[in-house]
């Protein structure tokens, strides 16, 4: 299947041979949108609250290891 950029499907988002594949496309520019307002909001708190940030990514590194393990 050809790759077509959203704009090309953000154009035919009414036409019903297009409409699902906008969908998933819209559903994956909002998710990633979100993950990136988390992250610096993630950021900006660890900040403000004065984290050792390195403990922190470590700690967080070993409990996703430990989870998919």
């Amino acid at each position: 299947m050809a790759y077509h950029t959203y704009e090309f499907l953000r154009a035919r988002r009414h036409d019903p041979k297009w409409r699902e594949r906008y969908q998933v496309e819209r559903l994956k520019r909002i998710a990633i949108f979100l993950t990136g307002i988390l992250f610096f909001e993630m950021l900006l708190i660890l900040y403000q609250s004065n984290v050792d940030v390195s403990t922190w990514c470590h700690e967080l590194s070993m409990k996703v290891t430990h989870f998919f393990r």
